[in-house]
């Protein structure tokens, strides 16, 4: 009987003893995912202006669309003008460094074909502009904003809007009135020469 004992011990043994040996195999499969952001640009990007007052006839604005699947840090509006020596200058100038979800501000249109000195688009850019100082060269007030709980702020020492944008769909939107800025369009010796006015707007810093 002991002999039988032992026997069936073993056999139990050698049969259950692979269950208590049994063991997993774990696998992590790891993917990237990586940034992407996709810009839609819509808006009215072309007006006249009546010569006799520098207003526009219609008004001016550009609107991104951005989707993005991460927070984007200090994506930057520009706008840019060619001064008389055919380098590109600053356009924007807010008064308002304050971040915010809209913010004041004038934007210069320089002449093409009688391009404005540096000098007249800085003249522009002030509190108080004289047209006698900024020939050729015009601003029109105006506001940009964002949605999506992003937040905005002027760059005094750059010229530029940033944006701090969410993940998900942002819009940044630039909107002009058609009125002239005071003291930039001369309605009385007509130193805006007839040409056409351009401002070069565009986003910068997306990764």
């Amino acid at each position: 009987m002991k002999y039988f004992y032992i026997t069936i011990f073993i056999l139990l043994t050698f049969f259950i003893s692979p269950t208590y040996a049994d063991t997993t195999s774990n696998h992590t499969f790891i993917f990237d995912v990586s940034n992407s952001v996709t810009i839609n640009v819509t808006g009215n990007m072309t007006s006249s202006i009546d010569t006799e007052t520098g207003n526009m006839t219609t008004p001016l604005n550009i609107n991104f669309n951005i989707v993005s699947n991460a927070t984007l840090s200090n994506v930057q509006l520009k706008a840019l003008v060619t001064d008389s020596t055919s380098n590109l200058d600053n356009a924007i100038y807010a008064n308002d460094v304050t971040s915010a979800t809209s913010i004041p501000l004038s934007v210069v249109l320089a002449n093409t074909t009688y391009t404005p000195t540096v000098n007249a688009i800085d003249n522009c850019e002030t509190v108080t502009s004289t047209v006698a100082n900024n020939p050729n060269a015009v601003a029109y007030t105006g506001t940009v904003t964002v949605d999506n709980s992003g937040t905005l702020s002027y760059s005094t020492s750059n010229g530029y809007i940033n944006a701090n944008l969410n993940t998900g769909t942002s819009n940044i939107n630039l909107a002009l009135t058609t009125s002239a800025k005071s003291g930039t369009y001369d309605t009385t010796n007509y130193s805006d020469e007839i040409g056409d006015y351009k401002v070069e707007v565009y986003l910068d810093n997306i990764p």
